[in-house]
């Protein structure tokens, strides 16, 4: 059994603080209060008294003392990102670019070293860039799918509309966000999994321009299509796999943030910021104040990489369709997030 060294001796009828602190030390190393009492008692405690240790300790103490140890730990932690902020500032705000990238660059200057870049050009004279929303609309136009509705009713739409969506044909979306003007007020994510609706697997038939990164016997696995208007908005949130999203028809805006950031992010719901980082209100979110932001536009055949757990804000500048990709040659799972291969 566990003791702490303030405990040594025996107890008094009437407990002092050492012998509250000796109660709830062991009872945070996991020690049961049956096994406590026991102790009390052989070191000369009254059965009675010691029948319930933790009351003898008090809520007020035994909550002040008992998270003790996790604040410690969470100031450690505070502590560690707080470095990794100042080191993330020193590099700048500019975001990496690159035209034209090998494998083993990617991998080792950027996969592997969590940082993101954008890779301009990448799918440029890929048969993806010929999927535009009037394409989807002649070759799928007939489908169901599911559409995120009422976005702008709520701050965080990914979390409170998840199955608040409406049901339509392809082609009546397609001609709603054709006459659409800029709205967030509805969009097609990757929650209505559109692309597993091409059985004949015609849209990512060409992919050769990512042979390098992704494997491509995969392709087709947690691989998703996104479409809607000028004005959609992914808000401020972080994905548990690392991301390649391809911008194909439109330009899009991307902000990103480093995960060393989550202490001034505010990440109160699920994966999701409650900060609107185009808006940013620092009376209610003060230290998104010293937050570095990185943001780059993508074009029709440019590509962002997302790594693992990076902050990033999405807006569509323009009617806006992109594919985004998680299936890298290098293994991509990490904490609850999951990509299996097999």
């Amino acid at each position: 059994m566990p003791e702490a060294g303030t405990g040594t001796g025996n107890p008094p009828a009437e407990l002092s603080d050492r012998w509250k602190r000796w109660i709830v030390d062991n009872a945070v190393a996991g020690v049961s209060p049956a096994d406590i009492g026991l102790e009390l008692v052989r070191r000369g405690l009254p059965p009675e008294q010691a029948a319930d240790p933790l009351r003898l300790v008090g809520a007020d103490f035994l909550l002040e003392h008992g998270l003790r140890p996790e604040r410690a730990l969470r100031r450690k932690y505070e502590l560690l990102l707080g470095d990794h902020s100042k080191l993330d500032a020193l590099s700048g705000t500019e975001l990496a670019e690159r035209h034209d990238i090998s494998g083993e660059e990617f991998f080792d200057r950027f996969y592997l070293r969590n940082r993101p870049v954008v890779l301009r050009g990448i799918a440029a004279g890929s048969g993806l860039l010929d999927w535009s929303p009037a394409a989807l609309r002649e070759q799928f136009g007939n489908l169901q799918v599911q559409v995120q509705t009422g976005r702008r009713a709520e701050p965080i739409w990914d979390v409170f509309l998840r199955g608040k969506t409406s049901t339509m044909l392809l082609a009546d979306y397609v001609d709603l966000v054709l006459s659409a003007e800029e709205t967030n007020e509805f969009y097609l994510t990757a929650n209505e999994n559109f692309l597993a609706h091409d059985h004949d697997r015609r849209i990512l038939a060409d992919v050769a321009f990512a042979d390098a990164l992704l494997e491509a016997e995969h392709r087709y696995r947690g691989t998703n299509l996104w479409l809607g208007p000028a004005g959609t908005v992914s808000p401020l949130h972080r994905d548990r796999v690392n991301v390649l999203n391809v911008q194909t028809v439109g330009s899009k805006r991307i902000t990103l943030i480093d995960s060393c950031q989550l202490p001034r992010v505010y990440n109160h719901q699920s994966y999701y910021s409650m900060v609107d980082v185009e808006r940013p209100d620092l009376d209610r979110y003060p230290e998104f104040a010293d937050v570095t932001v990185r943001s780059a536009v993508l074009q029709p055949g440019d590509a962002v990489f997302i790594p693992v757990n990076w902050w990033h804000h999405l807006r569509a500048l323009q009617v806006s369709v992109s594919i985004t990709f998680v299936n890298f040659r290098l293994d991509n799972t990490f904490g609850n997030g999951t990509f299996e291969l097999d």
